[in-house]
């Protein structure tokens, strides 16, 4: 289990930062020097995100097309500290696993939940919502390598996560999942909750949330 394995080597880290980094990804020779530069104005960071460039197998990364993660903010700073709304999750995000992370928030957030898939857009979520001081740095800093695999597949995979992460925030955004509909590419069945009825659905169908979820 990715998430798992994740934590328990991060929970070992004694730096100041680290960063995820997965085997389709590659830093640029700056990114560390970049980030850190950023880190410690203003009121300090938490979580230190860039753009990247993405690349077919068929490119070279040179090739690729830069992604802005916060297309609507300028680039003419250094840096801009970004909050994300909670509504900025609600159907998934594009904020990376490879990005600058203090390694105290880290611990201090729980780490991935290794039960949901795409573990770091969970993760992001509850960051953001625990008050993260995230700064952005309008430069891509590092290159995605973008499969070819089949786009039905990559449906799926969002489908579960979504499914997953409503589940266990339901509280926040009242999406409710058709429960007799099975998760697949082509029918993601979703009903909306009003804030006055959410605590007798979760009552009714997500028992395992009374209490708090994780």
């Amino acid at each position: 289990n990715w998430g798992s394995k994740a934590n328990d080597i991060i929970g070992a880290v004694r730096a100041k930062w680290l960063a995820v980094l997965h085997d389709d990804d590659r830093l640029h020779p700056e990114f560390a020097a970049r980030c850190l530069e950023v880190s410690e104005r203003g009121d300090g960071a938490d979580v230190i995100v860039t753009d990247r460039r993405m690349f077919y197998d068929s490119q070279s990364p040179e090739q690729g097309q830069v992604f802005r993660e916060f297309a609507s903010v300028g680039t003419e700073n250094a840096y801009y500290v970004v909050k994300p709304p909670a509504d900025f999750f609600r159907f998934g995000c594009t904020l990376p696993a490879t990005c600058l992370i203090r390694t105290d928030w880290w611990k201090e957030t729980g780490g991935f939940d290794p039960t949901m898939p795409q573990q770091d857009t969970e993760w992001h979520y509850r960051s953001a919502m625990a008050g993260a001081r995230m700064h952005y740095v309008p430069a891509p800093l590092w290159d995605y390598r973008k499969h070819e695999e089949n786009p039905e597949e990559r449906t799926l995979v969002r489908s579960r996560f979504l499914h997953a992460f409503h589940r266990k925030h339901f509280p926040q955004f009242g999406l409710a999942f058709d429960q007799s509909v099975e998760v697949s590419p082509r029918h993601i069945a979703v009903g909306y909750v009003p804030p006055e009825y959410r605590e007798q659905y979760i009552e009714d169908h997500y028992p395992e949330l009374i209490g708090g979820a994780r």
